[in-house]
């Protein structure tokens, strides 16, 4: 909404965001626009939002933001290009390669989101929607400043989240929980779909995460979604 824009973080609200934090202890992360794509194969896109990014960052910054989510974007799978998700992945590594060293100046931390499998007959697929994907970009990029971020009801509805935390528990710096059924990004209330809860805490706690969980149930508010959660501890 408009309150979400980036010229509306003028340096007087930055400072009322500062003044909040420091009365209530709370921290923030910052998420850019789901919908950009970092993997386009269009060259301007990929600098546009390039350009967006750097001032997210410098942002996060100013906001002392523990991290900035990001989605990966989306490729399509046509049969006379071989090899799109490589080519995409690539296209991926060029845009992070310029991205990290803004992130090392201003010390703020890329989380790369895992993303929802789309059926192969939507002729499209999002980049991170399997671990391969991250395995393969975190092996090529070797940077403190590049983490990731586990969206439990995605993997729900692919390899599943303990999966994800079994191979990317070192790089893990962030959930987003929410509940599905392990077919559609329905982002219900916890409890209310098939996940298990109760192995998916105990994993997290046998890693000693101790990282934000960031509420994305539609139904109910952070502080009612938190709350559900915790019966799970």
């Amino acid at each position: 909404k408009k309150h979400s824009l980036l010229p509306t973080f003028t340096p007087e609200r930055v400072n009322i965001i500062h003044d909040f934090m420091t009365a209530t202890g709370v921290t923030l992360s910052f998420h850019p626009p789901y919908n950009m794509n970092l993997c386009s194969i269009i060259r301007y896109v990929r600098w546009h939002h390039i350009r967006y990014i750097k001032k997210c960052i410098r942002l996060a910054h100013q906001l002392n933001a523990s991290h900035l989510t990001l989605h990966l974007g989306n490729f399509y799978r046509y049969a006379i290009w071989a090899n799109s998700r490589q080519h995409a992945l690539d296209r991926l590594l060029k845009v992070l390669k310029i991205l990290l060293p803004v992130c090392q100046r201003y010390n703020v931390c890329l989380a790369l989101e895992n993303m929802v499998p789309i059926p192969p007959e939507a002729g499209y697929s999002f980049l991170g929607d399997n671990i391969k994907d991250f395995i393969y970009i975190f092996s090529q990029l070797e940077s403190d400043h590049l983490k990731f971020c586990l969206d439990v009801g995605h993997a729900n509805t692919g390899e599943g989240p303990l999966a994800y935390i079994h191979e990317l528990k070192e790089k893990l710096i962030s959930i987003h929980f929410h509940d599905n059924n392990g077919q559609y990004d329905d982002h219900l209330d916890v409890g209310q779909g098939t996940i298990d809860w109760y192995a998916l805490i105990a994993e997290l706690k046998k890693i000693n995460f101790s990282y934000p969980f960031i509420s994305e149930c539609f139904a109910s508010s952070p502080h009612v979604a938190i709350e559900k959660l915790k019966k799970y501890f």
